[in-house]
């Protein structure tokens, strides 16, 4: 039996970042999951890393995140890390800038992360992971939001 690689998904994943993040996990050992609205840029990024798997997804949709974490516990199994790189941006002063162009900014930069980090958190897990998921990230460094 072989035993399955450790799964993180890397959300927004484009050519820069999001791609250097998957290649990073991969070559970790982890079987990666990409998130990205554009089908044609997970190919490509896809082709380029081996072991990673390209998923598309509207982080901003309830619906396609749901969908895109069913089909990434189906084919990877269990998510074990989340790297949200997803992003929007508006650029303009607060006269030219509209409310739907706010609000769809702010679906993805803030409302999407709020969607995908349940799927992880939901998930049972052991004490002892837990405690050490809490205190390592996957390159032996402590995690942490300040610096």
């Amino acid at each position: 039996m072989t035993q399955r690689k450790r799964v993180a998904v890397v959300a927004g994943v484009g050519p820069g970042i999001g791609a250097a993040l998957a290649r990073r996990f991969s070559e970790a050992g982890y079987a990666v999951a990409m998130l990205a609205r554009n089908p044609y840029t997970l190919d490509a990024v896809e082709r380029e890393i081996d072991g990673a798997c390209g998923y598309p997804c509207d982080v901003g949709s309830a619906d396609s995140v749901a969908h895109a974490f069913a089909a990434i516990g189906t084919d990877l199994g269990k998510v074990e890390v989340l790297l949200y790189n997803a992003g929007s941006g508006v650029f303009g002063d607060v006269e030219s800038i509209t409310p739907e162009q706010f609000e769809a900014s702010c679906r993805v930069n803030a409302y999407g992360a709020l969607l995908c980090g349940p799927p992880l958190l939901l998930r049972p897990r052991q004490p002892s992971e837990a405690s050490r998921s809490r205190w390592r990230g996957p390159f032996g460094r402590r995690a942490s939001m300040s610096r």
